[in-house]
């Protein structure tokens, strides 16, 4: 496929190949590109035709950024928006953990995330900010068909003050679950989340 393309290959020993992509797995295979950019959304009015964004706050862990990715992609019509500083960048490792969504998806990238979800607030949409306390509604009390930015926070500390207060309601997956584990990984949750939003919505 790369011949066919006008790609220049070289058959290189395993050794090789292993400090190209830092011991991690590669199945023989290396691709070298240039990076990838993320393009800037500056308001909603620019965004692409879609009645549901998935925005994340500060997710700074490659792994989960992959697999929301490409959670987000299963589910098509399905926008991304990231912070352009204190997130996770794009690299081999998120597209490895994506299965490729990273290069598929419509995604872009903005300074201001509590403004631009602001704007989107102002313009109708529902902006849904997940929780994991009783502050929020249960998935299945979630109305469904509306235009919708579900907004989904950092490991740590969940969503920013600032983008809380863009928010106009708040989601939770259900109630804590066993003890000494009182949430659920970032990925997860958005997987559960989009699953419930998304599913048997004829808007979507």
């Amino acid at each position: 496929m790369a011949l066919e393309q006008g790609i220049p290959v070289a058959t290189v020993d395993k050794g090789d190949l292993n400090s190209l992509c830092g011991n991690r797995p590669h199945q023989g295979f290396v691709l070298r590109t240039t990076p990838l950019t993320i393009p800037r959304l500056a308001s909603p009015e620019d965004s692409p035709d879609c009645r549901f964004w998935l925005a994340l706050d500060e997710v700074v862990d490659p792994q989960n950024f992959g697999a929301i990715l490409r959670s987000a992609h299963f589910f098509r019509d399905v926008s991304v928006l990231v912070c352009s500083k204190n997130a996770s960048p794009p690299s081999p490792v998120v597209s490895a953990a994506s299965a490729g969504a990273l290069e598929r998806l419509p995604l872009y990238s903005t300074r201001d995330l509590p403004a631009l979800l602001g704007e989107f607030r102002e313009g109708g949409w529902k902006v849904l900010g997940a929780c994991a306390d009783d502050s929020g509604s249960e998935l299945g009390r979630v109305e469904k068909g509306e235009r919708t930015v579900l907004v989904v926070g950092s490991e740590g500390s969940g969503l920013r003050t600032l983008v809380k207060r863009a928010c106009s309601d708040f989601v939770r997956v259900g109630d804590p679950g066993a003890e000494g584990v009182d949430s659920l990984n970032v990925s997860v949750t958005t997987g559960i989340l989009l699953w419930h939003l998304l599913k048997d919505d004829p808007a979507t």
